[in-house]
Parts: structure tokens; sequence; C-alpha cells
């Protein structure tokens, strides 16, 4: 269940109008709580934590409500919006790729995704040399935690440990919550594997006069200090990417 649950309940407030926002009603808007309230009866609680804001469209870096309210999409649509919503080229290459009599299948290769290929790799520029096409982060955080671990196997170290760090995030599927710092969140699962490992991280604000290096240090002394050796005992560390 979300911790946070946003009121419905309609409020007056401040009427704005600036060259990127235009607030005009009530908020939540008209409309809204009809949507959201449908949405409720049909969707997982573990969506119910939301804004209590109904997108109707998008344009660039403005949402518009369903009352025509203006706001500014500060997420980027969680990042997969980063050049923009409605972007001309995205949407052409989109409305190109509908047109063409092709259904893709991740089993069967095809010329776009070989193109798609080269430019992502060329892209990351070294050390990487191949990607691998998934649907989701967290079945990305799943692959990864997979792919350390298979490299942990094949260089022979003694155990197969990531260390993770406190606070991040990697979503809702076992391993991707192994991983992430919410013990609320991972009730569910019934165990902890003892070979994933958090770290504080250094953020600005726990630094106390310490470099972020030598703040790391300390936090892998830690480690060592529970019996983990750094070289034997460990095969990987996962960061959340924003």
């Amino acid at each position: 269940m979300p911790e946070t649950q946003f009121s419905v309940d309609p409020q007056r407030v401040p009427k704005v109008s600036t060259d990127c926002r235009s607030i005009h009603t009530d908020i939540p808007a008209p409309g809204t709580r009809t949507v959201l309230e449908r949405l409720a009866a049909v969707e997982s609680r573990s969506m119910h934590g939301q804004l209590p804001v109904v997108w109707d469209r998008a344009e660039d870096f403005s949402v518009y409500d369903l009352a025509g309210n203006r706001w500014i999409d500060m997420t980027s649509a969680i990042f997969v919006a980063n050049v923009g919503h409605s972007n001309p080229r995205v949407l052409d290459a989109m409305k190109e790729a509908l047109d063409r009599p092709l259904h893709c299948c991740y089993a069967y290769g095809n010329e776009l995704r070989a193109r798609y290929m080269e430019r992502l790799v060329d892209f990351a520029g070294p050390p990487f040399e191949k990607g691998f096409l998934l649907s989701s982060g967290t079945e990305a955080t799943e692959a990864g935690l997979k792919l350390m671990r298979m490299h942990g196997q094949r260089l022979g170290k003694r155990r197969r440990g990531i260390v993770c760090i406190e606070g991040n995030w990697h979503g809702r599927t076992l391993g991707a919550q192994m991983m992430s710092s919410n013990l609320g969140q991972r009730e569910w699962i019934g165990y902890q594997d003892p070979d994933i490992h958090h770290i504080p991280f250094p953020y600005p604000w726990v630094l106390d006069g310490r470099s972020g290096r030598e703040f790391l240090k300390q936090s892998l002394v830690c480690l060592e200090d529970r019996g983990i050796d750094l070289v034997e005992d460990l095969c990987g560390v996962m960061l959340e990417t924003f």
C-alpha cells in the first residue's frame, strides 16, 4: 500500500497564469475524482499514491489536465520523454513504424534493431561493446543481477555478493526489491539474500567534512568488519540511475 494518499477533494487555490503554467480551476480539477475512482476500482492499490492530476495531453515539457490546466512535467514522464512530449521527430518515426507491415518479435532480427543497437553501443562508448534490450527498468535490474553473479561464477568467486546503496529503489520484483533498501516493501519475500549488502551513499549532506572517497572507504571497511572479503566475496555493485 502506498505510504502517501492524496486527497481528491477539490481545494480552492490561487490562479496562475505564466508563460509555462496555467491554473484556472480548483485542484484537483473537475473530472479528476471520477477518473481516479474508476481506476481505484480496477487497478492495483500499489498505483494509488499518485498525485491527483489526470493527464489529458502533453507537449514538450507541458502537461494539460482534463480542465485545460497547464503543468510543468519535472519528471520527463519518469525519464521516458527526455526529448519532450510529442516530439515531432519521435512522432514521425513512430508513424513510419506503424505504417510498415512489420510486427517485431524479439526472437527474430530485423534491420531496424541492428541499426538501433549499433547507434546505442556507439553512443555508450568504451568499454561497452554490446547491449541487451528489455521492456522495463525492473527487468533490466533483474538481468543485471544475473549477469553480475554469472560473471562472479565465471571468475571463481567464493560468494556472489552484490553491493547496493541504502535509499535506492530498483523495482517491484523479487531480486529488485532485495537490492532495494525499503524493508517494508520486501517483507513479502520472507527472507533477505545474505549476499546482498547495503552501504550508505556519500551524499554531500552526510559527508561531515570527509571526501566521497573517504566515506566510501569507511563503508567498505564496515563490510570487511562483517567478514566480507572485498575480492573473493563480491561480484558487482548496483546503483540507482537517478
